[in-house]
């Protein structure tokens, strides 16, 4: 048996010994089973980039389009690039009449 350095908490090898063979059957089939399924990852949550909110010109939704550039770029601040970067997406998001 293999020591473990986390203590004297039981170990897989310990819960599997104690198992019956009907047991163990069924974990390895559910293993086995796992591993031949396809998994598809996608990005979720915190991995997938926001969208950049755009602006429609209109002062009354100005705020809020503030507050969601605000919410975008922390979000995702470690994979949007540069301060640079960041600024020419934001004039991106403005309505071209808008932009000065």
């Amino acid at each position: 048996m293999v020591d473990s350095q986390m203590g004297d908490g039981p170990t897989a090898e310990n819960i599997f010994a104690s198992l019956s063979p009907d047991q163990r059957k069924a974990l390895e089939a559910m293993f086995h089973a796992s591993n031949k399924e396809s998994t598809k990852l996608a990005a979720t949550g915190s991995d997938k980039l926001q969208k950049w909110p755009e602006w429609n010109g209109e002062l009354s939704s100005f705020l809020l389009y503030f507050h969601r550039l605000k919410v975008k770029i922390k979000a995702n601040r470690n994979r949007i690039g540069s301060n640079a970067t960041i600024c020419n997406q934001i004039i991106g998001t403005i309505p071209e009449d808008k932009q000065q």
